[in-house]
């Protein structure tokens, strides 16, 4: 089962992916820069089923960076505020990515 999302909702979200993209492999990069200077790069490999998230705080430093691995789907939940949901079943996992939000990445994980 490959990763599931829709592209066109995250390119209504992000702009087009960039050229790091390889779509005839389901690999995509995005990148939004914030007001505040900061950037948020999202990959996302659909037949691997994962999803990696970087936070800068500059061009020279990255605040934060996650990859989730057996990623079941990634949904665009409020485009107004710019968020999306990362989720997985094995493990349980939930994240929560607020592009433009004083928390911009929000990671629960779960016992099975």
């Amino acid at each position: 089962m490959d990763l599931d999302f829709d592209l066109d909702e995250l390119v209504a979200l992000f702009g087009e992916p960039t050229p790091l993209s390889h779509p005839e492999l389901l690999d995509y990069w995005f990148r939004y820069d914030r007001s505040d200077g900061g950037s948020v790069t999202v990959t996302l490999s659909g037949y691997e089923r994962s999803v990696a998230v970087i936070v800068r705080c500059s061009d020279e430093v990255a605040c934060s960076s996650v990859r989730i691995e057996r990623c079941d789907a990634v949904r665009v939940l409020e485009p107004g505020r710019k968020t999306l949901e990362i989720v997985g079943e094995s493990p349980p996992v939930r994240a929560v990515l607020a592009l433009d939000g004083d928390l911009v990445l929000d990671l629960q994980i779960s016992r099975p």
